[in-house]
């Protein structure tokens, strides 16, 4: 095992550029400087059973992202950038212009089985196809499948397989809604079970690239009191010079089956001393597990935040004999009504 710290993402999981973002309403409006709304349908509740009615998350030019009160001109590129990364969705082809050939994410993380080496996927370069990376990013009977290959290697220092988007907005209301379940290679391969803290993975985290650590994180690993049971940890580590804490812990989770889980956060680097806002609240399969105010991003961030999901198993530094999947039906950011 390495001496890393627990779930803290330290090389960043790949530089990203900068995003414009705006707001696509499933039902109602939502506006704001460099926002723009185009109404869809109704949202219905979140699987959790959390009443969200609001809008997914688009990114479209003009834009800027505030970042530590200044705000920073971001760009996507010429295209909108859809935060909807679920199974529902037939391929990775940009949600509003297929057309273009380009993707809703920033980057993608991944091992090149074909070259034998690390491969950085943009949305432009032309590395991956709309049906993703083979065996490692693609989409399987309704759910977005993404993970580590056994076999694979290191990828920016340790095995990773990890999405990145664009972007994300500070000083304001997101909702990350996400089904997941965790597995092997497919859906009908079973979860390799290991002692705790011998494989951990940062399934999900927020973070600036400007900074070594994520500001919220959620971490995968196997249950402190049954071992043949899944527990998902939901950390915080705002203040790079501090050690981080742990808000909350889901246990008792079983591979293979669906865990619904959400996020309702208020993004601000602030104290809530000195006027933040900035909450956290999160259910898992429909039991509150975390419900603290306090920062959500790093205030010592110079260049906006961004959300990554994946596989990042950073106690990992040469390959397994095994693989570690999430397959995501739901995974998505909300601007709530």
């Amino acid at each position: 095992m390495s001496s890393r710290e627990p779930g803290f993402d330290i090389r960043g999981g790949g530089r990203l550029g900068v995003a414009v973002l705006v707001v696509l309403l499933l039902g109602g409006v939502f506006s704001s400087v460099g926002m723009g709304a185009k109404n869809k349908a109704k949202q219905p509740a979140t699987s959790s059973g959390t009443t969200i009615t609001g809008s997914v998350f688009v990114a479209r030019e003009p834009y800027s992202v505030n970042v530590g009160g200044t705000p920073q001109a971001v760009d996507l590129y010429g295209y909108p950038r859809t935060f909807d990364f679920g199974g529902q969705i037939p391929n990775f082809l940009n949600a509003t212009n297929p057309e273009s050939g380009q993707f809703d994410f920033q980057t993608i993380n991944v091992w090149d089985a074909v070259n034998g080496k690390e491969m950085v996927v943009t949305n432009h370069n032309g590395k991956m196809g709309p049906a993703g990376v083979p065996g490692r990013v693609f989409k399987t009977e309704g759910y977005t499948a993404v993970g580590y290959k056994a076999g694979d290697g290191v990828v920016q220092g340790t095995l990773r397989t990890q999405v990145n988007t664009f972007a994300v907005p500070s000083r304001m209301r997101l909702v990350w809604d996400f089904v997941v379940r965790f597995g092997g290679a497919d859906l009908s391969k079973p979860w390799t079970f290991s002692p705790r803290g011998h494989h951990p993975a940062t399934i999900w985290q927020l973070k600036s690239d400007s900074v070594p650590y994520p500001a919220l994180l959620v971490v995968l690993d196997t249950d402190p009191n049954n071992s043949q049971r899944l527990a998902l940890d939901f950390s915080e580590r705002t203040d790079p010079n501090g050690r981080g804490s742990l808000l909350g812990r889901a246990t008792g989770l079983a591979p293979k089956q669906d865990i619904a889980i959400v996020i309702d956060a208020f993004l601000d680097e602030r104290s809530n001393s000195s006027g933040g806002r900035g909450y956290v609240k999160v259910w898992v399969n429909n039991r509150k597990i975390v419900d603290v105010a306090r920062p959500t991003l790093t205030a010592q961030a110079t260049t906006p935040h961004h959300w990554k999901f994946g596989m990042y198993l950073y106690n990992d530094t040469s390959p397994l004999s095994f693989d570690r999947f999430g397959f995501w039906k739901k995974i998505r950011m909300i601007v709530p009504s």
